[in-house]
């Protein structure tokens, strides 16, 4: 996954990363916060349905059609 292409998290203009869903991998967990985050295991919250996530203070996520290039 190539850091190059963040987008900006348009509320607080933070880089932004992908969000990857179930058990992670042990490369998951040492990749995690540097580009992509862990979103966990349990999926069905309204939390799981997001797909990105800014490297914030307030962590804001967002669906994929909430970004613009």
């Amino acid at each position: 996954m190539s850091t190059a292409n963040h987008k900006a998290c348009p509320l607080c203009g933070a880089k932004v990363l992908p969000i990857v869903y179930g058990l992670p991998s042990a490369d998951a967990f040492e990749r995690d916060g540097e580009d992509l985050i862990l979103g966990g295991c349990v999926v069905g919250t309204p939390w799981s349905d997001a797909q990105w996530q800014c490297v914030g203070v307030e962590g804001h996520r967002f669906l994929r059609r909430d970004l613009t290039e």
